[in-house]
């Protein structure tokens, strides 16, 4: 994961870059085996994509917050594959 830091308070920036790395990894890793790794990665980055938006810029809660979002998608998902909604 890429981490810059300010020179001069050392605190680690996350760029959009690396959250959506971060969340593609953790995607993966719960996913991977059910789940090609290019479509969590299109999820993650669209999730990235729509949290960075929004004006709060709290960047700690930003892969949470994203892989959460995959991870419905990944489930909605399985709902479907599995012939019905829950």
């Amino acid at each position: 994961m890429e981490i810059e830091t300010l020179t001069h308070t050392d605190t680690p920036i996350m760029t959009q870059e690396a959250i959506t790395a971060r969340v593609t990894r953790d995607a993966s890793r719960l996913y991977g085996d059910t789940i090609a790794e290019e479509t969590l990665a299109v999820w993650a980055s669209s999730a990235v994509a729509e949290l960075w938006g929004d004006a709060v810029k709290v960047t700690a809660f930003l892969p949470v917050l994203a892989l959460r979002m995959v991870s419905n998608r990944a489930e909605s998902l399985s709902d479907l594959s599995e012939g019905g909604l829950s």
